[in-house]
Formats: C-alpha cells, sequence, structure tokens
C-alpha cells in the first residue's frame, strides 16, 4: 500500500469518525449569525478532565441550539417543521442513550461546549467482566444552579439513586439494577461543568485528572501539537490517538505500540450552510509505518470496505443524490459504491455530497479537506 493511498484513507476514517458529530452539528435559536464567519477561535476547556492517554475526544464548541438556527435559516419555510420535528426526535433519542431528556433536562442550561471522551480501554481493569471501556461526556453549563436544581429533579424520580462526596464534589449515580430499561449515567458539576459517565470511578478519576500537573491531556505536547496547526474559526475539534483508537474498536485493552505516537486531529468549521472537516495525521514518517497505522486503525473488514469503496483518488466527489452523470460513473469505477452512498444517506438525509481532497504533507503532518454539502 503506497503512502498516498494511506493518507486518503486516513482521511475517510476521520470523516467517518465524526459522522456523528456532523449528524449533531447540522442542527440549533438567537445569535446563531455570529457562527456563520466559521465557527469560535477557542478551544476545548474540559480537555483538563480527560487523561493524557485516552483514545479519543471529540468537541462540540457551540451550543446546538444556535447551530439548528444556522439550519432552519437556509431551509426553505416549507421544510422548516418537519426538519425541527425530525431534531427533536433526533436529540430525545440521542441523549436517553445516557438516561436524560434533552428538552426537558438539559436544553435550559446546555452552554457552549460538548466534550466526549473515551478515557479509558478498561476502567476497572477487571478481566473477569472483560473489556469495560470508560466513557466521559463533558458539557458547560450557563447556569449551575439551574443544572443543579434540573439534575436534582430528575433523580427524584428514579429509584436506587445514590450520592458521594468526592474531593468536594457530589456525584450522584444509580445503582446496578436487574430490571432498570435503561441505563442512567453518574453525574457531577464541577465548576461551571457537568461530567456525565458509564461509572462513578470514571467521574472521580477525571476529577483527579484536572486536579493533577501534567497528567490531563490539556498538557500533552501531543494535543498541544495537533492544535496549534488549528488557523480558522471552527465548532469542532477532534483528537484521536490512532494506536488506542484501533485496540478500542477491536473490543481490546491492549494497545499495539508503533515507533511513533500516531495522532489524528481534525477541526470542523462552517462554510456557508455547508461543514469542512480539516484533518492532520502526525507520527507516520514512512510507507511501513503508514502501512502499519492503516492495519491498526482499519483493521475491521466492513470499516475497510466502506472506506476503500469511497477514497481512491487524491480528489474525489461523491453525489448521494444521482442528480449527475458522476454517480454512474463512480458506481463502475468503485467497488461498494452504491452501498455506500444508500448507507450514508439512510444515517444523514439532508447530506447531498463529500467532496475530499488529499492536500499532502505540510509541517510534519499529512493533510486532508473534507466538505459535506447540506441540503437547502
Amino acid at each position: 500500500m503506497n503512502r498516498s493511498f494511506w493518507q486518503i484513507l486516513v482521511g475517510g476514517a476521520a470523516a467517518l469518525l465524526l459522522i456523528t458529530i456532523v449528524s449533531l452539528i447540522l442542527i440549533a435559536s438567537q445569535s446563531s449569525i455570529n457562527l456563520l464567519k466559521g465557527g469560535v477561535n477557542t478551544f476545548p476547556q474540559a480537555t483538563v478532565f480527560v487523561p493524557k492517554q485516552a483514545p479519543a475526544m471529540v468537541s462540540l464548541l457551540a451550543n446546538p441550539e444556535k447551530l439548528y438556527g444556522i439550519r432552519q435559516v437556509t431551509l426553505p419555510l416549507q421544510k422548516r417543521q418537519s426538519d425541527r420535528q425530525q431534531w427533536q426526535q433526533w436529540t430525545t433519542d440521542l441523549v436517553s442513550r445516557i438516561g436524560l431528556d434533552y428538552q426537558r433536562d438539559l436544553k435550559s442550561w446546555l452552554g457552549n461546549e460538548i466534550t466526549l471522551a473515551i478515557t479509558a480501554l478498561d476502567f476497572d481493569r477487571n478481566f473477569d467482566n472483560g473489556t469495560q471501556p470508560g466513557y466521559l461526556l463533558t458539557t458547560k453549563t450557563r447556569n449551575t444552579q439551574l443544572t443543579q436544581k434540573s439534575l436534582r429533579n430528575f433523580y427524584a424520580q428514579q429509584d436506587n439513586i445514590s450520592v458521594e462526596k468526592y474531593k468536594g464534589a457530589s456525584i450522584m449515580f444509580q445503582s446496578a439494577t436487574k430490571n432498570r430499561s435503561r441505563p442512567i449515567w453518574a453525574s457531577s458539576v464541577v465548576g461551571n461543568f457537568v461530567l456525565f459517565a458509564n461509572h462513578p470511578q470514571i467521574i472521580k478519576e477525571a476529577i483527579n485528572q484536572a486536579q493533577a500537573v501534567n497528567l490531563n491531556l490539556e498538557q500533552s505536547d501531543y494535543y498541544q501539537t495537533a492544535i496549534s496547526s488549528i488557523d480558522r474559526p471552527h465548532i469542532g475539534i477532534a483528537y484521536i490517538n490512532v494506536p488506542a483508537t484501533s485496540a478500542w474498536l477491536n473490543k481490546s485493552a491492549v494497545v499495539k505500540q508503533s515507533q511513533n505516537n500516531q495522532t489524528l486531529s481534525a477541526f470542523l468549521s462552517i462554510n456557508r450552510s455547508n461543514l469542512v472537516v480539516q484533518t492532520a495525521l502526525t507520527g507516520v514518517a514512512d510507507s511501513v509505518a503508514s502501512s502499519q497505522a492503516y492495519k491498526s486503525l482499519i483493521n475491521n473488514s466492513e470499516l475497510k470496505q466502506i472506506v476503500d469503496s469511497l477514497f481512491l483518488k487524491h480528489k474525489t466527489y461523491i453525489d448521494l443524490t444521482e442528480k449527475t452523470s458522476l454517480t454512474n460513473l463512480l458506481k463502475e469505477q468503485i467497488p461498494l459504491y452504491e452501498v455506500t452512498r444508500l448507507a450514508i444517506k439512510a444515517l444523514l438525509p439532508n447530506l447531498e455530497a463529500i467532496a475530499f481532497e488529499n492536500q499532502g504533507d505540510r509541517d510534519h503532518a499529512t493533510r486532508a479537506e473534507i466538505l459535506f454539502k447540506l441540503a437547502t
């Protein structure tokens, strides 16, 4: 496998990893107009809660409702009501995964940062219960008192709720029960952040990271190098430790160490009514390392087929609407193109096309740009 092929495939992998974030970003109220410049010039503050060795972290740096406001103004009037209903259903389904209701429990106080991190491949290090990844969701709050009241009201309606004090913070969580219909993540309000995690121990470790010196992602040289290349306004950032994320994808607690610390970073910007992702791969110095990194990250056969089917050239334009003759040409040249197109269209019905460009090596990083064209 030559290096240019690997460069394109890595960019594709970043796009697929960000697809969930993109869904969230298609969305959101007043004061949205400032985001039309591309986004903000700030970086995630929640990195103080994330350990240096975390496999992956993605951050949304704008309030979802403001982003949805942008989405609404780009739509014809006759489409706005149905699109709003779709958005409300989507947020309800997404937030219910941690046991909460977006409209009732989050919307009133949610701030301008949402960060999701895989903090550990196996947080309890207990081989008897298999691999148990640690997940941390950190949200900024606009009103700490309102947040605490909202969470208290939520937990008051639940059974088997416990409260544990830890280093000045109160951690609320639900004891395990056999008849629990949906998981309720542990939570804690720390300063102007709300921490949610799939186990109370992960919140304790997050608090430890914030109070320790030189242990959190904020203090990582690799992370600082990754964000130093971001030179334009943005609304989202992703930072991926390639070997650790590969282990997570393979449900393993063991990271296969590579010669270099391979990291993949990406940032997301608004471009008119569309979205642009810039990616940068570091730690891949030659074709041998490229091949090893490729095998490490894209080890899943189904994922490999999808990525292979999309990004075969330095410049690729994938039309998801079948309105152009280019679609028929791509069907003939790219294996699994039609299957991939339909899968993406089902996941993101408002996405019309994906344009990919390999930008080559710059500043010791392999870079690519991906444009997501949205329907208006």
